[in-house]
């Protein structure tokens, strides 16, 4: 079947040297003899760069949590000090006195000075401690959720970055490619060895590698823009890793979790904390709600200067006065139930996280898996690809492969090497979501 070409076999077996280097078959064939010809052993250590636990820590300085944690931190204080205190509110301070200057002025007076107490029974004291404390340990587990949510965002904005990375690099390196086969085409059309059709087929191949490399760099610029933003300033920047040529290079950020790590790594799990906090919060809040439903006692101690005409001795008395409420507030059946619904929420949330939890637990396995098979799969297809590669350059030298079968297979070996290079991104990626899924930060 005739392609186009026009030169006879032994004009093709001597002018193949001229024809690969301008078309860039040459990169191509030293790109694909540095790659590795198999499959790296998914349980290799491999050596992980910390540029993934730095920026997630950059990040991290940037989160609203982390601005606040010293106010929240005094706050908890505050809170902790105050539920310690035997008083339910600030004691107040009464003055009065009565004089009948007005009207007879016989020289009756009195004047009092009386200090209220509000107080906390035992039990309320205690209850409100416990309620402080935990509420402590509720914050800490939030924020000790929010540090893994982000990491999840870091990680996520990270690898995505690294495949625009690659995908730019490969696109641009394509069509350099390109626009080398379309200008030697060129020249050989213009001197007659080559058909009009040749042309038009380069110039083609040109174009679609030109608005494939324009849409990588789009992806690659808004990939850098989101990492940059999750980042926020610092030292670590977007560009190092979105612009970077080390992207075909990126490991994982530490080893997989092995299967049997699902129930350890689901205690500990910070989502999984969070919520048993949340939930002995609500149940201590319904404790502590309970407790004051009884209302406070009140203490009050007074001092009393009385005199009842002109020339009579002054009488003083000190007063003491107890007051007791006695049945509950208005509203405190109202906030009881309300506790006690906020209380039965929070506990019917547990077997739904956890169910959430093992399922991405699983589905991190199950993808980490593929995505390891995956990897050897394709580095073996590149490895088939470049010796298919040779095999073909053999044959053009022996006159018996025409020159665009020849190229349509480095463009093959190209696409071989392009899909083996994402799939180990996509394995490292695979790793920091099964670690994410575990509820592990960066290391």
């Amino acid at each position: 079947m005739h392609t186009g070409i026009t030169m006879p076999p032994r004009t093709l077996r001597t002018a193949w040297p001229a024809l690969l280097a301008p078309v860039g078959l040459v990169p191509i064939l030293s790109i694909l003899a540095v790659a590795p010809a198999r499959a790296t052993p998914p349980d290799a250590p491999p050596l992980a760069p910390p540029a993934l636990r730095v920026a997630f820590e950059q990040a991290w300085q940037h989160h609203p949590q982390a601005r606040a944690n010293p106010e929240r931190r005094q706050a908890d204080a505050a809170q902790q000090a105050a539920a310690g205190s035997w008083l339910a509110a600030q004691p107040a301070l009464s003055l009065s006195t009565e004089t009948d200057r007005l009207h007879r002025d016989r020289g009756e007076q009195e004047h009092s000075v009386a200090l209220s107490l509000p107080l906390r029974w035992p039990s309320q004291r205690l209850s409100s401690m416990a309620h402080a404390h935990q509420t402590t340990l509720w914050r800490d587990a939030e924020q000790a959720r929010a540090r893994w949510a982000l990491a999840g965002t870091v990680r996520e904005a990270w690898w995505e970055c690294q495949r625009a990375a690659a995908r730019a690099t490969l696109a641009a390196r394509q069509q350099d490619h390109a626009q080398a086969l379309a200008d030697d085409v060129a020249r050989r059309v213009a001197a007659g060895d080559l058909a009009r059709a040749d042309s038009h087929q380069a110039r083609m191949t040109l174009a679609r590698a030109t608005a494939e490399l324009a849409q990588a760099k789009a992806e690659q610029d808004a990939a850098r823009q989101h990492l940059q933003a999750t980042l926020g300033t610092g030292t670590v920047q977007a560009q190092q890793t979105c612009d970077g040529a080390a992207a075909p290079e990126a490991a994982p950020e530490a080893d997989a979790p092995g299967p049997d790590a699902e129930l350890a790594t689901l205690e500990a799990h910070p989502a999984w904390v969070s919520w048993q906090a949340q939930a002995t919060l609500q149940a201590q809040a319904l404790v502590h709600t309970a407790a004051l439903a009884r209302g406070e006692p009140e203490v009050t101690v007074g001092w009393l200067h009385k005199r009842e005409q002109h020339g009579e001795r002054p009488r003083q008395a000190v007063a003491l006065a107890l007051r007791l409420p006695l049945g509950a507030a208005p509203g405190a059946q109202a906030a009881t139930a309300q506790a006690r619904a906020d209380a039965a929420l929070a506990a019917a949330e547990g077997n739904p996280l956890r169910q959430r939890l093992l399922a991405d637990w699983h589905t991190a396995r199950t993808r980490h898996d593929a995505a390891s098979r995956q990897l050897a799969a394709a580095q073996t297809r590149a490895a088939l690809a470049r010796d298919t590669l040779g095999f073909f350059e053999r044959a053009f030298q022996a006159g018996e492969a025409d020159l665009p079968a020849l190229l349509r297979v480095a463009q093959e070996a190209f696409d071989a090497e392009q899909q083996a290079v994402l799939a180990r991104i996509d394995a490292a990626a695979s790793v920091s979501a099964l670690r994410q899924a575990a509820g592990l930060l960066p290391q």
